[in-house]
């Protein structure tokens, strides 16, 4: 079940919005929630918790996108959020680090609004439909994909990382990278990253929505970012206009 919440504060613009989007996604099976304060839409997300969440934010004072992106991940990091604002944002950069996914200048724009609704649907299948198999002398272990928050490589081992547990296994991190594909992002010797539980970059590495810290090489630092950017954009262009 998807789950589509809609924020503006401009009412006849957000029934319009929830037709677009209504039209849009009769084909799946989801549920559509409208909001129009930040607040209602917060709590909404903290008391129910949903598994595969799209937010659509209109911000009409091109100020507040960014603050609500932050706060939605910050509770549900599988969450993906569409900001749309006629201004574009000065730092796009920064956008999509701070948890910004799509961006659409006007929500008139059917086009781009079915464009974003696909690469959401896209990533929840691509996410959500994978297990991995881990085998070891004790017997063979399956992980949801989107569980690991991060592998680490301790001497002949691997560690994979969920919220609330971890697990050992013997392997090689370079044969674990491939295992994993490319949601996971070799940001460093000893560190495979999921990069849908990155939030942010920092100077000398990144902060997952776990609150962990995971060191960043010098020489990959770089070349880390635009491989997330790419990633959480789906597309070599930063911003849809």
């Amino acid at each position: 079940m998807i789950e589509i919440l809609i924020y503006d504060k401009n009412v006849s613009e957000l029934n319009d919005l929830k037709k677009r989007l209504d039209n849009i996604a009769h084909s799946v099976e989801y549920i559509l929630m409208i909001f129009t304060t930040m607040m209602d839409m917060m709590d909404y997300i903290h008391s129910t918790h949903p598994e595969k969440l799209m937010v659509f934010f209109v911000d009409r004072d091109d100020k507040y996108g960014n603050e609500a992106a932050l706060r939605i991940h910050s509770m549900n990091h599988k969450s993906r959020f569409c900001l749309i604002s006629e201004e574009q944002p000065e730092d796009v950069e920064a956008l999509f680090l701070n948890s910004v996914s799509y961006y659409i200048k006007s929500s008139h724009d059917n086009q781009k609004l079915e464009s974003c609704f696909q690469s959401f649907l896209e990533y929840y299948d691509d996410s959500y439909d994978k297990v991995v198999v881990l085998k070891s002398k004790a017997g063979d272990k399956a992980i949801p994909l989107h569980n690991i928050l991060y592998c680490m490589s301790d001497k002949r081992k691997v560690l994979f990382m969920e919220k609330e547990q971890e697990h050992e296994f013997y392997y090689k991190l370079d044969d674990v990278e491939k295992m994993l594909g490319e949601s996971f992002l070799r940001c460093h010797q000893s560190y495979l990253v999921n990069m849908n539980m990155i939030e942010r970059f920092v100077e000398d590495g990144l902060v997952l929505t776990s609150g962990d810290f995971i060191p960043v090489s010098r020489k990959k630092y770089f070349s880390s970012k635009r491989a997330y950017l790419s990633y959480i954009t789906d597309s070599k262009e930063i911003i849809s206009l």
